[in-house]
């Protein structure tokens, strides 16, 4: 781990959320029965993009996670979010 492999990450992280972000536009045309896995999808995929930052992008010596309870607390927020876009 080296200030160029933190930069890399950072730049990849930046890059995956810009992608979250254009993705949501795409949403609303998916069938309605699909729309709340996708929004669940993309917020916990953001969480871990999050994990990986807080841990310094050290993502060899450590596991960057979801933990069970922002899962429980993300999911009928998703289905919320996929109800009104």
């Amino acid at each position: 781990m080296n200030s160029q492999w933190k930069q890399l990450k950072a730049f990849q992280l930046e890059r995956a959320r810009s992608w979250f972000e254009r993705a949501e536009e795409g949403i609303r045309w998916l069938s309605p029965d699909a729309r709340w896995p996708v929004w669940t999808s993309l917020r916990l995929y953001r969480g871990i993009l999050n994990a990986i930052e807080q841990l310094d992008y050290d993502v060899f010596n450590n596991r960057a996670y979801v933990n069970q309870w922002v899962k429980i607390f993300e999911i009928p927020i998703s289905y919320l979010i996929a109800q009104t876009k």
